[in-house]
């Protein structure tokens, strides 16, 4: 249960310009799923300049509010900042999982009924494109959600050949930037970004 007092407290601090405390304080609190304290989360560490750390928490919160406008126009502008040429999220960005298994629920619930619900045989071959639609897409969106995993950066990084500093660096990955997820070991992750594969220490990393 989110600390009413705790949060009014952290807010305080936003307001006032402390950026490093407000972050600790709502960090603090015992709520880590809910997307409104990951948009002020994000919103102070943006405020105080560790945009890698504020896409992460932008990102988090998507997961749960996908559609909201104000954390769309924040996340939109800190890429544009960041100068990343990125999806808002893989998946993500118009539905939840849950939202589109209620979408195939109900578009498979009228597609094994569309005899009883309407007459007309255009509208039924209508019925059927819908249900091969929500199929469609709640594959995607789970196979994104749930499947894969995704990581962001928190800070510019070389991503290198094995799971250790003593590997050859291979490319840059930039602060904000939305990696794949595709093995671990170590402490280190291995990662996928545009077709190319690296390993990266989990410390320069946050899933989401």
């Amino acid at each position: 249960m989110l600390d009413k007092t705790q949060l009014a407290s952290a807010q305080k601090l936003y307001v006032n310009g402390d950026y490093a405390a407000a972050i600790e304080a709502y960090e603090a609190l015992d709520d880590a799923t809910n997307p409104y304290l990951m948009i002020n989360m994000a919103n102070a560490y943006y405020k105080a300049g560790d945009y890698g750390k504020a896409a992460a928490k932008y990102y988090q919160a998507k997961r749960h509010i996908p559609r909201d406008a104000d954390l769309n126009n924040n996340l939109g502008m800190l890429l544009d900042e960041l100068k990343l040429n990125q999806p808002a999220m893989l998946g993500f960005g118009y539905m939840t999982v849950f939202e589109a298994f209620v979408f195939l629920l109900i578009a498979n619930l009228l597609f094994v009924f569309r005899r009883k619900i309407v007459s007309k045989t255009a509208l039924r071959y209508l019925l059927i494109v819908l249900f091969v639609f929500s199929l469609v897409n709640f594959i995607f969106i789970a196979n994104n959600q749930v499947m894969k995993e995704h990581a962001v950066l928190v800070a510019a990084s070389q991503a290198r050949s094995g799971n250790g500093e003593e590997f050859p660096e291979l490319f840059e990955l930039m602060p904000g930037q939305i990696v794949d997820l595709v093995g671990h070991d170590s402490h280190w992750s291995e990662l996928m970004v545009n077709g190319k594969r690296g390993w990266l220490a989990d410390s320069r990393l946050e899933k989401i």
